[in-house]
């Protein structure tokens, strides 16, 4: 597979440097975007990746930084909308990055979301995004010189003989960077990322690097790995220098840092390599607002992705929690249940399977069993999913659990360990979040499916509720998985 990047970077005009100390300090967003799972053209293999570890690299280099991950057209032109609107000031700086499918249709540069249907060359301007409407729209921000990056195929399996992307220039303040000459090919890569974003990535961190001297370093290690045969380029307007790491000043002071800081990194240090998706999600739970969250997520997104699973975006984070696992598939429980089976009150937890094997099994518990107290607490009025899911999250894996249920009118008193979530489960979450909170059933529809073709009891029982409910599954499902 071969691909071709055009970095188009819009960055705010920098004062000269006796004067900074006077003016108000500049502000750096980015909005981050990688398409793999194309509908009608198939899967790529790293921009998810490429686009995640720049978003990394952007958040801890001040940036405000959104990542999207596998967008269709509408939701694309929304967020760019939103991002140049974000844009109207001069003081601000800002970066566009997308990685994924580009091609060039009569003469004219166009970008493909995932659910581009490109047929022959009069579709692009249909299915695409136009980059030089998209270039108009930041240029008309107010901000005078910004950032857009664009990683895009361009062994393209949308049209035969595909060109490649054509040179674009910029406005006054602008630079154009492609992965390679204007009208080549450029390697994807064998490892995690593209062979252009990786030394991009390793050229961003070195401070006191002016921005085109930075693509000097990228295009030379590019060069040397590919033999020639991917030469980087670029086309540039800039007026002003600009770094992504500044300049160090009193480069010996030591700068104390805090102990939540320390705790991170220290974290992180220890998990970078880890292979476990339990210890990345722990990651992400215990520090939500970490510089390094988005290099987390494109881990936990690599090991996902061998399950078969889409890719979380950060939006779906909350969604993701490591529960304990008891093995019991419960329902709500109220007074006409409890009516229905003799009981007193409608209080308690209704038992609706249990899983062979599972805790539950183990500590004798059935279908039909009412729970109603856990570790003597009682459980209360369970009405809804949220009912349901609020109970036990104080359990740890591997406590001991002590409870006590009603069956055919006795109370029996119960003991087991609990377990941690499975990852299906924990997947099923994600879908439910993006039901219920999210309010995106296709999303939802997503993970419900791969987690029930894995045998998971509670995806398959919401990819019931999702069909008998009146929403239109039958089509999510099969545009879920690409």
């Amino acid at each position: 597979m071969f691909r071709a990047a055009l970095f188009f970077l819009l960055i705010c005009a920098m004062t000269p440097e006796h004067s900074r100390a006077e003016e108000p300090k500049e502000s750096r967003f980015a909005l981050v975007i990688g398409n793999s799972n194309y509908r009608h053209g198939g899967k790529l293999q790293n921009p998810i990746n490429d686009a995640t570890a720049l978003a990394g690299r952007l958040v801890a280099m001040g940036f405000e930084t959104k990542l999207l991950l596998d967008i269709n057209r509408g939701d694309f032109l929304s967020h760019a909308r939103s991002f140049s609107t974000r844009l109207q000031n001069s003081r601000n700086i800002g970066v566009l990055y997308f990685a994924g499918h580009g091609m060039q249709a009569n003469g004219k540069n166009f970008l493909l979301p995932i659910d581009a249907d490109v047929r022959q060359e009069s579709d692009a301007s249909r299915e695409g995004i136009d980059i030089q409407l998209l270039l108009n729209g930041l240029g008309n921000s107010g901000t005078p010189t910004a950032i857009l990056i664009l990683d895009a195929c361009r062994d393209n399996p949308f049209v035969k003989n595909n060109q490649g992307l054509a040179s674009l220039d910029g406005p006054l303040g602008t630079l154009v960077a492609f992965a390679t000459a204007p009208g080549k090919t450029a390697e994807d890569g064998v490892g995690t990322n593209g062979t252009y974003t990786k030394h991009l990535l390793n050229a961003l961190g070195e401070p006191g690097v002016p921005l085109e001297r930075l693509f000097k370093k990228v295009r030379a290690a590019v060069a040397q790995e590919t033999a020639g045969q991917q030469i980087p380029w670029e086309n540039t307007a800039l007026i002003r220098d600009f770094y992504f790491v500044p300049r160090v000043k009193n480069a010996g002071a030591i700068v104390p840092e805090s102990a939540d800081s320390t705790r991170d990194l220290t974290a992180w240090d220890g998990l970078k390599n880890s292979r476990s998706v339990y210890e990345l999600i722990g990651f992400l739970n215990d520090f939500p607002t970490s510089p390094n969250r988005l290099a987390a997520l494109a881990r936990l997104n690599a090991l996902l992705n061998v399950l078969g699973y889409p890719a979380l975006r950060e939006e779906e984070l909350p969604g993701l929690k490591l529960n304990t696992w008891t093995g019991i598939n419960p329902r709500p429980f109220g007074k006409e249940a409890a009516d229905f089976l003799g009981l007193p009150d409608g209080t308690g937890l209704l038992v609706d399977t249990v899983h062979p094997g599972s805790p539950a099994h183990a500590a004798g518990l059935r279908a039909g069993d009412v729970v109603k107290e856990i570790n003597g607490k009682s459980v209360g009025v369970v009405g809804n999913s949220e009912d349901i899911r609020s109970i036990g999250l104080d359990l740890k894996p591997g406590e001991y659990v002590t409870g006590s249920v009603i069956r055919q009118g006795k109370t029996l008193a119960v003991t087991g360990v609990s377990e941690r979530l499975s990852i299906d489960t924990m997947m099923t979450e994600v879908g439910t979040w993006n039901l219920t909170k999210l309010k995106d059933p296709r999303r939802a529809a997503a993970w419900y499916l791969v987690a029930a073709r894995r045998g998971d009891r509670a995806a398959q029982s919401w990819m019931g509720a999702l069909l008998f409910s009146g929403t239109n599954y039958k089509a999510y499902a099969s545009q879920a998985i690409p």
